[in-house]
């Protein structure tokens, strides 16, 4: 493969990811982030207890399942069989630096009468190489009805949480008659996902910090001596309107508490459904401009923090 660099148009104060010089034979940035994002979505279609499914995403992001499929029964009592080959195990070399480690993850949550059917998906990849960090995000899980009704389905006037959203309990809806259309606010079913993202995930008994939730993981991260360290928050469909919400709160959370992790987040959705009200488009993208990377010829894709809360691609 041969590579291309694409004229930045993010502002100085955005430190957008560098690879000037990408191998031969090997994926980009942006493509390195899309396997991620497609792999997390692995555990969709099947069932079992949280744990469990945790594992096979486990599985399917590291060394694969061949020899020990994972079994499972659907809602007619069949059973079923599913195995992966493990990303790390066969691209990894490919990806980007070659050097992506688990993080922090899988995790999965349930709903509690959901069937045993997974709702939600995500773990974290670092690379060293890049000293970045991925948050992988799995979109609407289509077998499981539950993740339709909550998160897909609960939006419009009459669904609407404020922005900034409380992040320690459930967010709470605004009354109709106190909606201010000037107030930032995002979708309730936006808004609840991203709090079992950070608060619900029950990880894999093979991921590395499994003591620690999503958000308490997040909260600790370090920003490197040389101010270099990334982190990039991914995910399509459903995955795709979370992915930008949870960049937004993780930017505000670790730039508050290191300021020279301002600039540093970004975001790469994708086919994900608007987030938030106007305004809400508005302030994340003042605090998300187009960066654009340096990928392999022939990707279109080349920039990362677009498709915010006002579009579905990338712009």
């Amino acid at each position: 493969m041969t590579s291309k660099v694409a004229t930045a148009i993010s502002p100085a104060e955005a430190e957008c990811p560098n690879s000037s010089s990408l191998p031969a034979n090997s994926f980009d940035l942006i493509q390195t982030a899309y396997l991620f994002k497609t792999t997390v979505s692995d555990t969709g279609g099947l069932t079992g207890i949280s744990r469990k499914q945790a594992d096979f995403a486990y599985a399917a992001l590291t060394n694969g399942n061949i020899n020990q499929p994972y079994l499972f029964f659907d809602n007619k009592g069949e059973q079923h069989s599913a195995v992966a080959s493990g990303l790390i195990k066969t691209l990894g070399s490919k990806l980007i630096g070659g050097d992506w480690k688990p993080a922090w993850g899988p995790g999965v949550y349930e709903f509690p009468i959901s069937l045993f059917e997974t709702d939600n998906t995500a773990f974290v990849v670092y690379s060293a190489s890049q000293d970045t960090y991925i948050l992988a995000i799995a979109g609407t899980n289509a077998t499981a009805g539950l993740d339709w009704l909550v998160e897909d389905f609960q939006v419009g006037p009459e669904f609407l949480v404020k922005w900034p959203m409380p992040v320690d309990h459930k967010p709470v809806t605004v009354p109709l008659k106190q909606i201010v259309k000037t107030d930032p606010m995002i979708s309730k079913g936006t808004a609840d996902g991203v709090f079992y993202l950070l608060n619900r995930l029950v990880p894999s008994q093979y991921a590395p910090n499994k003591d620690l939730s999503l958000q308490e993981f997040l909260a600790q991260l370090k920003q490197s001596e040389a101010g270099s360290t990334k982190l990039i928050v991914t995910g399509h469909s459903l995955g795709g309107a979370l992915a930008p919400t949870l960049a937004n709160w993780a930017q505000d959370m670790l730039s508050a508490s290191n300021p020279e992790w301002a600039g540093h987040v970004f975001a790469l959705p994708t086919a994900g459904p608007t987030p938030g009200n106007a305004a809400y488009a508005s302030l994340w993208d003042a605090k998300f401009p187009q960066c654009s990377v340096p990928v392999n010829a022939g990707n279109s894709n080349f920039s990362l923090s677009t498709g915010s809360g006002r579009t579905n691609d990338f712009r």
